[in-house]
């Protein structure tokens, strides 16, 4: 071979490798960019919707359940544990994926809807409130049929028979806003002056079998002594009934904040009293009462306060801005706002409306599910490994 041909075919045989590497450069490229496009997807936050499932752990959000009749404007306001891991969930919608429910339902542990579990209740019943005590469940908010407005209902667990329902009334906001059952005693609490024809203050406590008013009463009286005074949510722990509204006094007692504690047992109140603090909304809405603490929340504010004597703990300085839905898992609080931009750090670290803390010290966790946007939080629940956000 010439010099001339070999310079040729050395010319010839390194463009073909170059060509070579640049091809496998590309697919190389190409491999990468498939890659971080499919990492992309996986981590890409869930459409908007009404409920969300979310690993208690790692914050995984679960995407293949069926969601509420969202077009119709539907909202989930409530929600609880079912005891089996999965929940029932209460509000203003009229089906749950393709079936019809009307405002009470209960989904599985895998998020799919428990066809057994059929309560008889008229279109756009609207439930507000639930608790769970057995094998019955309770409900209150809109009418529950046969033209019986505004009050309580309770629900075999199983098939959603109606066992039995009270009114608060017509006239005016009267709905149920907060149950609590605590003592064998089911517990409400709204703006209403009557449960079942029977005078009371924005909150009763009833027969848990018949739902007929007990003689337990509490007077609440609104703070300019005018305006009907009621209750925004309740939590119970050791006999006692922790409780947020508008009121100025219960049973005579005066209340420097619009919380307070009676007993279940005999409606005393309670020497608790907290005093304010800096960092307490200025309007409370959400409460739990847990582990020794009393767990406080609005907008702007966020507050826990020793739930024997009163006195706040410092640990909520670590939130910034406030939480309004609270729900316990052994030593674990998860809180939700229902603000958009409500609840944006805890421990520093940025969040989205969703977070979880550590009882007693009120430490952060790392749980922090990528939703976005971040939703408006109405309910909380743990069952099992999972939480039901609704928002």
């Amino acid at each position: 071979m010439t010099d001339a041909r070999l310079r040729q075919s050395r010319l010839n045989l390194r463009t073909i490798t170059s060509a070579l590497v640049v091809a496998a450069l590309l697919l190389s490229a190409a491999s990468c960019a498939g890659s971080s496009a499919k990492s992309s997807t996986a981590k890409k936050p869930p459409a908007p919707r009404d409920l969300y499932i979310i690993n208690a752990k790692t914050g995984e959000v679960t995407q293949n359940f069926p969601d509420t009749d969202t077009e119709n404007s539907s909202v989930v306001f409530a929600a609880v544990a079912d005891g089996s891991g999965g929940w029932y969930i209460g509000g203003s919608f009229s089906r749950i994926g393709d079936v019809s429910r009307n405002g009470l339902a209960r989904l599985k542990s895998d998020g799919s809807l428990d066809t057994e579990f059929a309560p008889p209740l008229p279109r756009y019943a609207g439930v507000g409130s639930i608790v769970r005590h057995g094998n019955v469940v309770y409900v209150g908010g809109g009418e529950f049929g046969a033209g019986i407005p505004n009050g309580v209902a309770a629900f075999d667990a199983r098939s959603g028979k109606k066992l039995w329902q009270v009114s608060t009334g017509k006239e005016g906001l009267v709905g149920i806003d907060a149950l609590a059952f605590a003592s064998g005693t089911l517990f409400v609490g709204g703006a209403f002056t009557k449960v079942a024809g029977v005078p009371r203050d924005g909150i009763a406590a009833l027969d848990p079998r018949t739902g007929k008013p007990t003689p337990w009463n509490v007077r609440l009286i609104s703070g300019d002594g005018k305006s009907v005074a009621g209750v925004n949510q309740m939590s119970s722990s050791n006999g006692v009934i922790y409780f947020t509204g508008w009121f100025g006094l219960v049973n005579g007692v005066k209340r420097n904040l619009s919380i307070a504690a009676v007993s279940a047992r005999t409606g005393q109140v309670t020497a608790w009293n907290p005093q304010p603090s800096s960092n307490e909304p200025s309007y409370f809405i959400g409460i739990l009462a847990t582990h020794g603490q009393v767990l406080v929340g609005g907008k702007d504010g966020f507050a826990s306060y020793d739930a024997r004597t009163g006195r706040v703990l410092p640990w909520p300085e670590h939130l910034e801005y406030g939480a309004t839905v609270f729900a316990a898992s052994g030593n674990t609080v998860y809180l939700g706002e229902l603000y958009d931009g409500g609840l944006f750090s805890v421990s520093g670290k940025r969040v989205r409306n969703l977070a979880a803390i550590v009882l007693p010290s009120g430490r952060g966790t790392n749980w922090r599910p990528m939703l976005s946007p971040a939703p408006e939080v109405r309910a909380v629940a743990v069952s099992g490994q999972n939480v039901l956000v609704a928002g």
